[in-house]
């Protein structure tokens, strides 16, 4: 069986299409789906409609509560920059999704 685990896709929709054309048996997703990118909700809308698992990760869980990311100074500043962005292109549906995911 091969497995394709993922992570860090941090809205990258193309990046994630392409990853997921790997050949595979099974993906896992170990978070951090949003942050930093254009299109968090296209990422959440794949993994959704593929049932790929998620892990919350660090910035999805940062999203979700909107509390602090808990990353490193060289990148935190780009977290911030780009979460009201994140905010507004997520619906309610999709903060809920990325509050459910087990941690």
């Amino acid at each position: 069986m091969k497995i394709l685990l993922i992570a860090d896709i941090h809205a990258n929709y193309e990046a994630l299409q392409t990853v997921l054309k790997v050949p595979h048996d099974r993906a896992i997703c170990l978070g951090d789906i949003v942050d930093y990118g254009p299109d968090p909700d296209r990422c959440i809308d794949l993994l959704r409609m593929k049932e790929i698992p998620v892990i919350r990760g660090n910035h999805d869980n940062a999203v979700a509560f909107k509390v602090d990311c808990q990353c490193g100074y060289k990148y935190k500043h780009l977290s911030i920059a780009t979460r009201e962005y994140t905010w507004e292109i997520l619906d309610r549906d999709r903060i809920e999704y990325l509050q459910k995911l087990p941690c």
